[in-house]
């Protein structure tokens, strides 16, 4: 059996190859900026977008950081060389290649970490929760938005289809999840797309093989989990 951490890296490459980075920003792009701005940046910050693919959220984060920075890290190297030609002209962008649970910061170094739609692939999740621990500043937050989760019956038939292996979690696991870690749960909501739903171009996908199905999908909306850690550690 191939190391997991190897099979993630050449599935999110195959994505890159594919040209799936600008996919994910189409289909996320409105749960994504919505959370950004539930995180009331004051612009001299450092944000790091954990799982940031072709780095499209992190250069969104860039704009509201003018005395800060923002960073991207991902385990596809060919990920994070189309982030960085994307990015060329912006200095304070970062991206690293790296794995969720061995990350290129110094402990209480970031301010908030957004991750979207990336957690539920890491094949450890204990080892990466203690990582961001690590590498938050006392009070900082993880921003964690899922759209595979037991509460949309819809997204429970993607694990099948997917190519590696992902944790299909519930509200209260993701709960449980980060507090273990040590941190405080600040909010737990959905997160619905404002982008008009247009039935003409609707094409069935996994989960949602007709037009009502892919509506009653998209009305329940991403899972946002809002962890923090505390300001005093023990």
């Amino acid at each position: 059996m191939s190391d997991p951490k190897e099979q993630l890296r050449r599935e999110f490459n195959d994505w890159a190859d594919a040209g799936r980075g600008d996919g994910m920003r189409k289909g996320h792009w409105d749960m994504t900026v919505q959370t950004i701005e539930k995180m009331s940046l004051a612009g001299d910050e450092t944000v790091l977008d954990l799982g940031c693919g072709n780095g499209w959220a992190v250069r969104e984060l860039a704009k509201l950081l003018p005395d800060g920075k923002a960073c991207g890290v991902d385990i596809s190297d060919k990920m994070i060389a189309e982030a960085r030609e994307k990015s060329a002209n912006a200095a304070n962008l970062e991206f690293y290649v790296a794995s969720a649970d061995e990350l290129p910061f110094a402990s209480n170094s970031v301010h908030h970490i957004l991750s979207v739609e990336s957690f539920y692939y890491y094949p450890e999740l204990e080892p990466v929760v203690n990582e961001l621990y690590r590498i938050l500043a006392p009070g900082g937050k993880i921003w964690c938005l899922v759209d595979l989760y037991k509460e949309n019956k819809y997204s429970m038939t993607w694990p099948e289809q997917l190519d590696v292996p992902v944790h299909a979690l519930g509200e209260p696991e993701y709960r449980e999840i980060f507090e273990q870690g040590g941190f405080n749960i600040t909010a737990q909501e959905r997160v619905v797309d404002r982008w008009p739903i247009d039935e003409e171009r609707f094409k069935p996908g996994w989960g949602t093989p007709t037009f009502e199905d892919y509506k009653d999908y998209k009305s329940l909306g991403s899972l946002l989990t809002v962890a923090q850690k505390p300001v005093t550690v023990s």
